[in-house]
């Protein structure tokens, strides 16, 4: 599932990156997804601050993985969130990009990147990306500010 779309992603020109967010268990997905393409991605092992840097610059990010996801959007990157659970759909929506959440209840990955690819305006994407960003900023902060204001008044 995720061969097919990096090979349909080199095809388009992007540059793959197979990025290892969650140790031991993506190194063996990361393996079968590289076995998979009819060409070679790029695989980097360490989540360090050069792999956040290239994650912020990426065009676009695919992820199944929760963290993955909220680097990439925290970023403004555009995103498809692979995911079956609530939190992702629920991330999606925060961050104002309904569009990339793939549940895969409707198809496959292959369909639902096909789909988007042709529908997303990546700039406009971006905007709302940051604009939901700066939203979540902003409750954040009252949140914090009310809960120091109760207990000041403890």
């Amino acid at each position: 599932m995720f061969s097919e779309v990096a090979d349909t992603c080199s095809v388009l020109g992007y540059k793959v990156i197979l990025l290892n967010h969650g140790g031991a268990s993506d190194e063996q997905l990361i393996k079968e997804i590289s076995d998979g393409c009819f060409f070679s991605p790029e695989t980097i092992i360490d989540m360090d601050a050069a792999a956040r840097t290239m994650l912020s610059d990426a065009r676009l990010v695919i992820s199944g993985r929760y963290h993955g996801c909220v680097n990439a959007l925290s970023s403004g990157v555009p995103t498809i969130a692979v995911g079956h659970a609530h939190k992702y759909e629920t991330l999606m929506h925060d961050f104002n990009f309904d569009e990339g959440y793939c549940s895969l209840e409707e198809g496959t990955l292959s369909d639902f990147f096909n789909n988007f690819i042709q529908k997303v305006d990546f700039q406009k994407a971006q905007s709302d990306i940051l604009t939901g960003r700066q939203e979540i900023l902003n409750r954040t902060s009252s949140m914090w500010q009310t809960v120091m204001e109760e207990l000041a008044a403890c």
